[in-house]
């Protein structure tokens, strides 16, 4: 097997991997005598996963959202549907997306559509959800 060895750098941090461990410390001996530089720590290892969410349980709050899309909330649906997708490994990204749905949700509780009885009914728009149904126009 051959050595390899990576130098990352970014502004004042480097950070080395190598799959031969003398290659490593010959590295930091020669950047040491070269440069002004500490060795501060090994790095953690980071899982490409989302951290999990026990404090929270994100299932149950995110089916409260689609019961609350359905019945009565029809303004959050594209952000329940978005949600929905990372039910099984939500990430503290979609907590925090949550949050902001339910501050939303908090903020507009008193918001209401309200239906006036009138004699003067006039159909303003109207819309049909058969998608290129005509055979002719394909609208």
């Amino acid at each position: 097997m051959s050595e390899i060895c990576f130098l990352v750098l970014h502004v004042n941090d480097i950070l080395l991997a190598t799959n031969d461990k003398g290659l490593l410390y010959d590295v930091k001996q020669s950047l040491s005598k070269n440069f002004d530089m500490n060795d501060i720590t090994n790095v953690r290892k980071m899982s490409l996963k989302g951290k999990k969410m026990q404090q929270l349980p994100y299932a149950s709050i995110v089916g409260s959202l689609m019961h609350a899309q359905v019945c009565t909330r029809p303004d959050i649906v594209f952000d329940a549907g978005m949600l929905r997708r990372y039910h099984s490994n939500p990430s503290l990204v979609h907590c925090r997306v949550v949050k902001k749905v339910m501050r939303c949700l908090k903020g507009t509780k008193d918001y209401m559509l309200i239906y006036k009885l009138t004699n003067n009914l006039e159909v303003v728009g109207y819309s049909n959800s058969n998608f290129a149904g005509c055979v002719d126009s394909r609208k």
